[in-house]
């Protein structure tokens, strides 16, 4: 009869501790590396990569300690398994579809769901589900696999313009004409909304411009401190 093989401690440790590692690294970069991008578009696509890069580093790490685990230990191995997944159920099947979604890139925090017919803001995606918050204010905590149901779909995304106000520095004659003639030619500039300049004191300036989302904003803005600069 096949016997049951000793589970070394010191293999179960360093696959631990490995564990622990990863995922303080991926803490760390996600926590205190992606706030350091000012650019909400670089943010966004770091964040996407760092999620590939995530899930791509954590099956690694599945497969060799699977594979060791095997070799040490085939009978208790597999039967950790079958009763993970039985016990797990509950956890991998909001898990399961949250990172299918967001590995797609299906929804994004800003995007909006229509929710038993109300509007509803993505504002963060864990792991096991979406908080969302409503017009009135209210908090929604939404599982990922109710997100896939028929009920449930992914609204377009508003696109009305909304204001937002920078401060710049120009020295020189008609400094204020100008801004308003750069911002006419900005092609961020939104022509029947047009952006304004007011002056504040010395050679500074407050430009209020309007923008469906912040990506525009930071475009509008980039593009007029990089005419001020030449």
């Amino acid at each position: 009869m096949m016997q049951l093989s000793t589970l070394p401690l010191g293999l179960v440790l360093m696959l631990g501790l490995l564990a622990l590692l990863l995922h303080a690294l991926l803490y760390a970069l996600k926590t205190y590396g992606l706030p350091l991008v000012k650019s909400r578009r670089q943010r966004q696509r770091l964040e996407a990569l760092l999620l590939r890069a995530g899930v791509a580093l954590w099956l690694v790490w599945a497969v060799f300690a699977f594979y060791r685990l095997l070799l040490a230990s085939p009978v208790f191995t597999l039967a950790i398994i079958l009763l993970g997944t039985v016990l797990g159920w509950s956890w991998w099947k909001d898990f399961y579809p949250g990172l299918l979604l967001r590995l797609e890139g299906d929804l994004r925090p800003g995007d909006y769901l229509n929710y038993q017919g109300r509007p509803y803001k993505i504002m963060h995606l864990r792991g096991r589900s979406a908080q969302l918050t409503g017009e009135d204010g209210g908090l929604l905590v939404l599982p990922y696999h109710l997100i896939q149901a028929p009920a449930i779909y992914r609204s377009v995304e508003k696109t009305a313009l909304s204001p937002f106000a920078f401060e710049v520095t120009l020295e020189g004659p008609n400094a204020q004409q100008r801004l308003e003639q750069w911002l006419a030619a900005s092609p961020w500039t939104a022509p029947a909304f047009p952006a304004t300049v007011a002056h504040l004191e010395g050679h500074a300036y407050r430009i209020t411009a309007y923008a469906p989302d912040a990506d525009i904003q930071e475009r509008q803005e980039a593009y007029i401190r990089q005419q001020i600069q030449r």
